[in-house]
């Protein structure tokens, strides 16, 4: 799991969509997402395109809320606003720590937009097989010359 956070984390600072204090998805907020029992795959590269497609194309957060004790999803009619991402405490159960995450919309369309690069970026790969060439540069690749130097 460390390395799916680290990827997502990274993805979502390039886009500028990683600061609460900017309406985007915090540390915090990203290590609760989970995924529904049963869907997991045990490789790092299928756990990861599950997570982008059930957050990006599935997950109804407008329906839906986070449960994290134990994981899991209930109804926004018991807790949550359905404009905003829900997701309960396991420390206070009456606080949504993810409250402050307004670009919610922004964040999933960019999320279904990532498992779709990613799947034509595998597709293409499997075609081509020529040298190793990372699937993720299509979604975390950078210029990092700056923070280089």
């Amino acid at each position: 799991m460390p390395v799916i956070l680290s990827v997502v984390k990274q993805f979502l600072l390039i886009r500028g969509l990683n600061e609460v204090r900017t309406s985007g998805l915090g540390g915090f907020s990203v290590t609760c997402l989970h995924l529904p029992k049963g869907h997991m795959q045990l490789n790092p590269s299928s756990i990861l395109m599950e997570f982008f497609n059930f957050y990006g194309n599935k997950f109804q957060y407008n329906q839906a809320a986070i449960y994290l004790d134990p994981p899991g999803y209930f109804s926004k009619k018991l807790f949550g606003t359905p404009d905003r991402l829900t997701i309960k405490d396991p420390n206070n159960t009456n606080n949504d720590i993810s409250g402050g995450i307004r670009a919610i919309d922004l964040i999933l369309r960019t999320f279904a937009s990532a498992y779709t690069t990613l799947k034509n970026r595998i597709e293409h790969l499997a075609l081509v097989r020529g040298p190793n060439k990372s699937i993720l540069g299509p979604i975390i690749a950078a210029n990092f010359e700056k923070y280089t130097k």
